[in-house]
């Protein structure tokens, strides 16, 4: 859940280890130093709540290696169905190659999990509509937001609502 290179929340933990003047070699091809002297990292760690957090094991899934193992064992699972059709009513969505795959997760407290084509660039398209509906409910509350959004299917296609 936390990777060194690639996670936004390291970045300055990550620079200001490249910044500390040692004596010593850098470590494997990064600009790392292969040593620290103790109060240096210390000072380095302190300033960084995402990795305390990480050495008190306070996230919110504590053991996200083996969460994301079994996620990787569903995704290649899952990867060979090429049952359905493209849209092709939805322009964007007709230019999607059929063969790309991706899966992303990322907890309430930012442990981040990605596997296959999760770089590419992809429209989104009704998959929002849970998550609005969700920020609604929690900006607005219930009785606000069901004054306009029915709880049950409106009988009228699903982009009306």
């Amino acid at each position: 859940g936390v990777m060194p290179y690639t996670d936004p929340r390291l970045e300055s933990f990550m620079q200001a280890l490249s910044r500390c003047e040692t004596n010593s070699t850098r470590l494997y091809n990064t600009n790392l130093p292969s040593f620290l002297p103790k109060d240096l990292f210390k000072a380095c760690l302190l300033q960084n709540p995402t990795i305390m957090r990480a050495i008190r094991g306070e996230f919110v899934i504590e053991n996200f290696h083996l969460l994301t193992e079994q996620l990787e064992q569903v995704f290649n699972k899952c990867r060979d169905e090429t049952g359905g059709e493209i849209t092709t009513y939805i322009p964007s969505l007709a230019e999607v190659d059929p063969a790309k795959w991706a899966m992303s997760i990322c907890t309430i407290d930012g442990q981040t999990f990605s596997c296959g084509d999760a770089t590419d660039m992809m429209t989104l398209q009704s998959v929002t509509k849970p998550l609005f509906y969700g920020m609604c409910l929690d900006e607005l509350g219930d009785e606000v937001v069901h004054r306009h959004v029915g709880k049950e299917p409106s009988g009228h296609g699903f982009s009306k609502i």
